[in-house]
């Protein structure tokens, strides 16, 4: 899981409705206490400065160009192209993997 700067994220006016609703602090407590538990696994916390959606999870490639509204992006070293959220995604579990 990717710690996040929750306090900061409230003074965005368009991210803050969204978290509040979602109780964000309760989802991630849930997580840590039960969900993990209750499969017996672990949760890992990667750091809010880890450039999980700016690195490419098939070659690792950094692209420091991106910006947040591009919800899609090609690498331009090995031309896989990617989803945001689905591709922090691998790289944060493949992060987490490292930290076992």
């Amino acid at each position: 899981m990717e710690t996040l700067n929750i306090k900061d994220m409230l003074k965005n006016s368009r991210l803050s409705r969204s978290i509040q609703e979602k109780s964000w602090h309760m989802f991630t407590k849930n997580n840590r206490t039960k969900r993990a538990y209750e499969h017996r696994r672990t949760l890992i916390h990667i750091t809010q400065w880890y450039p999980s959606s700016k690195t490419c999870n098939n070659c690792q490639y950094y692209n420091n160009k991106l910006k947040l509204d591009n919800r899609t992006w090609t690498c331009p070293q090995c031309g896989n192209t990617h989803d945001r959220d689905i591709n922090a995604a691998k790289n944060i579990q493949r992060e987490g993997l490292k930290k076992i």
